[in-house]
């Protein structure tokens, strides 16, 4: 009986470390899977600063020569990137006449340089400097004034749009007291025209909160962000 067990390992002894190599991988990616599975559990309980991550917006300028604005985050911050891409809705203006033209998440490399990060990557901002149209009529020039009321009957509209999407999330979920009181003063201050950058910004730090439990609050962030005074 021995003869036949150590004919049997003797046939399979060379199959061993490939098992063993198998066995290990197999180990370090559920290892792997579960450790992004409590990162990403611990990050979506984390309350963003609106006005912080945007300061962390970097200019930069890619191997094309298209500039953009970027910042830093790692694959387990969803809800981070969640509110980026909320932050920064293409065609928003972003100030000085620069319009978003596209939204990205890239990989990045290792400090050395010769790597791909396993877990870091970016989000950049793409943009385009906004064209002024200029007409002049008996020597007088015009910025098209004439789009004056379509601009105050859109104002109006996202306004609405946005005061109509908040009642409704105040109404359906059940949030911490502060928060709703918060957010009912923003609608209070949005049915007044009366709000503010940092009104807006701390409006979005409230709503952030609830990003992983409402899906409409990412929209909501959104319309905010690009909400004109």
């Amino acid at each position: 009986m021995f003869e036949r067990i150590w004919e049997i390992w003797s046939e399979n002894v060379a199959w061993l470390p490939i098992v063993i190599i198998i066995v290990f991988a197999g180990i370090a990616m559920l290892a792997r899977v579960a450790l992004l599975g409590v990162l990403t559990k611990i990050e979506s309980k984390r309350n963003y600063n609106p006005e912080k991550l945007e300061k962390k917006m970097k200019q930069s300028q890619d191997e094309y020569g298209k500039f953009y604005f970027g910042s830093y985050y790692y694959i387990w911050e969803k809800k981070k990137l969640r509110i980026l891409c909320a932050m920064y809705p293409e065609g928003h203006d972003i100030g000085k006449g620069k319009i978003i033209t596209e939204i990205a998440e890239y990989t990045t490399h290792t400090s050395d340089g010769q790597k791909i990060s396993a877990f870091r990557r970016e989000f950049r901002v793409y943009y385009e400097k906004k064209q002024v149209q200029r007409s002049t009529v008996n020597n007088f020039s015009n910025y098209g004034s004439g789009n004056q009321y379509n601009d105050a009957s859109q104002h109006e509209y996202v306004h609405q749009n946005i005061y109509n999407d908040l009642f409704s999330f105040v109404k359906t979920y059940n949030l911490e007291h502060e928060d709703e009181q918060a957010i009912k003063q923003f609608l209070q201050e949005l049915q007044e025209n009366r709000v503010t950058e940092k009104k807006k910004s701390n409006a979005i730090a409230v709503l952030s909160k609830y990003a992983s439990i409402a899906g409409s609050v990412v929209s909501i962030i959104a319309n905010i962000s690009k909400l004109s005074n």
